[in-house]
């Protein structure tokens, strides 16, 4: 971290120490610098000096005792993270790390739970978008990045970032392997619905959904509250099962429709896929004449396709039974009038489904 960014940090002593001294063969922070943390006059005069803190009526030795807490069983902290985003005045790109899920955990009956953290998280919003103070945290924040993390165990969770999409100096909002509201777990910091969502995504202009479990109805909701939004990036991460061995069903011509009902007056750019090209399709797209400004679209073939559960689009003796009869839009029919680059694509696997398009 650039300490020009966190001046409170300095007095810690970062850089040139103390820094965890490294167990053999792991980076994770040892005894010693649990020991160093509980019994440190800086970090307790930096929890207790935090506005922060206090407006949100967030006790700092609480916090404390569940940040370490956390370290020690899970070497992650979604806490620890919370309060670095109260230090940040002159960040203007940010990437949350792959746990940030706001969940209290299970394997730390020791440790009580600071209960008001989304109080915390929605005041580091207010501040952000009501200061005229340089030195308000997150002000200057204009991009949200991936976390740097894959597969079903490391989601980043849509549900806990409306605070951070509220500010309004954001303008690019990047999210992979992400999963929506509807995935609620019972283990939260007192409610979800405790983080406020009045004004969010107003200064979106990029929006880029990568593996997205989402629903349209949530999809809908999300972009109807971006006036500014320009480009979309979406592509659907198929087969998730959730509880109870249901999974969200993939239909391209409603989500290109509520895509096109939400930002179809707005949207200039627009991807749309699935990823690795797994999950069926129950409907192909019908029309995109209801965009009015689009002028790039990449769009993967198998999105004007229609094919059932089951039907695996790398068989070619099945080809013949995609759309089940119906015939495929011609691009002429299906695109608006202002598309000035248009680019499809498949992967290799699916060179059979170019001959059969185009036939």
């Amino acid at each position: 971290m650039d300490l020009c960014v966190a001046p409170e940090l300095q007095p810690l002593g970062f850089p040139g120490g103390p820094f965890p001294e490294q167990v053999e063969g792991s980076f994770y922070p040892n005894a010693k610098f649990f020991e160093h943390l509980r019994g440190s006059p800086e970090i307790h005069h930096l929890l207790e000096s935090s506005a922060y803190l206090r407006q949100a009526a967030v006790d700092p030795s609480t916090l404390l005792s569940y940040m370490i807490s956390e370290y020690e069983e899970m070497f992650d902290s979604t806490v620890t993270t919370c309060f670095l985003l109260t230090l940040l005045p002159n960040v203007t790109t940010l990437g949350l790390p792959p746990h940030f899920d706001l969940c209290s955990r299970e394997d730390l009956p020791s440790a009580v739970i600071p209960h008001n953290i989304p109080s915390l998280v929605n005041l580091i919003s207010d501040k952000a978008n009501n200061s005229s103070n340089e030195s308000t945290s997150l002000s200057k924040l204009q991009t949200i990045l991936p976390s740097a993390a894959w597969g079903t165990a490391h989601f980043s969770e849509l549900r806990y970032l409306p605070p951070l999409l509220r500010i309004q100096s954001v303008r690019e909002f990047y999210a992979g392997n992400c999963r929506s509201l509807q995935f609620e777990d019972n283990r939260r910091f007192g409610s979800v619905n405790n983080l406020r969502v009045d004004g969010l995504g107003l200064g979106l202009e990029v929006v880029e959904l990568a593996g997205a479990i989402i629903t349209s109805e949530e999809l809908h909701s999300l972009l109807s509250g971006m006036p500014r939004l320009r480009s979309l990036k979406l592509s659907h991460g198929p087969g998730y099962q959730v509880a109870g061995g249901d999974s969200i069903a993939w239909d391209a011509s409603i989500y290109m429709a509520c895509i096109q009902d939400a930002v179809g007056d707005r949207l200039e750019e627009l991807s749309f896929s699935v990823v690795n090209g797994l999950a069926t399709n129950e409907n192909g797209i019908i029309s995109m004449k209801g965009f009015t400004k689009l002028k790039f679209l990449e769009l993967e073939v198998l999105q004007l396709l229609t094919y059932p559960c089951g039907l695996a689009p790398t068989t070619e003796e099945l080809v013949g039974k995609w759309n089940f009869g119906r015939s495929i839009p011609r691009l002429c029919d299906l695109l608006p009038a202002t598309i000035e680059t248009l680019s499809l694509f498949t992967d290799s696997r699916k060179s059979n489904l170019i001959v059969s398009v185009s036939s």
